[in-house]
């Protein structure tokens, strides 16, 4: 799994080297999947916040501020993703689109204290704007 990689790779962590190869490849994953965030699918949405989250359990990760340059925009983007959206558009009825928001907006909530866990004042800042 990608967070297996991510920890066994000791150019990225305990020891981040910005200037290795596998350094640079995960910060330019993560900034891509910043960038995907805009993505108007709410499958999309999903699948991320789920990978968002499992990067952030992860203690190693999590406590080696690898994240930190990414957690505004992820922080932004969920709460410009988590207002309502036409079901219609990629939902069967109105039910599973009903279901999926209220599963969705619980997993942004999680991503937002797993933040807040990380770096406090910065997830903060990002929420006060």
């Amino acid at each position: 799994n990608n967070v297996s990689k991510i920890t066994d790779d000791k150019t990225i962590l305990p020891n981040p080297q910005p200037s290795s190869p596998s350094h640079q490849s995960l910060s330019a994953y993560l900034s891509y999947l910043v960038a995907l965030l805009q993505h108007p699918s709410g499958h999309v949405s999903s699948a991320q916040v789920n990978m968002w989250v499992v990067l952030c359990r992860d203690p190693q990760i999590s406590k080696s501020g690898i994240l930190r340059p990414y957690m505004g925009g992820v922080t932004v983007r969920y709460m410009e993703a988590n207002v309502r959206r036409e079901w219609e558009e990629e939902w069967d009825d109105e039910e599973s689109y009903e279901a999926w928001i209220n599963e969705f907006r619980g997993k942004v909530g999680v991503l937002v204290k797993l933040f807040a866990k990380i770096d406090g004042e910065e997830a903060s800042r990002v929420v006060a704007e």
